[in-house]
């Protein structure tokens, strides 16, 4: 909890969300490894907020097509069959 006196918010970039909650499990995965600060480890996970670029229609994504894995190429490997 914050003892000290908290500052307004002087403005809003855009609605979109920077802190998922996969991105905070991920932070507070990495804080109590590596014994960070959220404070730290937020600063380099969420990135810089740029409101003309968050303006423009995100381009839709296309979902990835399924690959073939050759299997063989695993087989060297103790367990390689079971990654696949």
């Amino acid at each position: 909890d914050h003892v000290g006196k908290l500052g307004w918010l002087d403005k809003v970039v855009s609605a979109e969300c920077v802190l998922t909650h996969d991105v905070r499990r991920l932070v507070d995965a990495v804080t109590a490894r590596y014994a960070g600060t959220r404070a730290d480890v937020l600063r380099l996970a969420v990135p810089p907020r740029h409101a003309s670029v968050e303006k423009q229609i995100p381009k839709p994504v296309e979902p990835l097509s399924p690959t073939t894995v050759n299997a063989d190429a695993w087989a060297a490997y103790s367990g390689g069959a079971q990654f696949i």
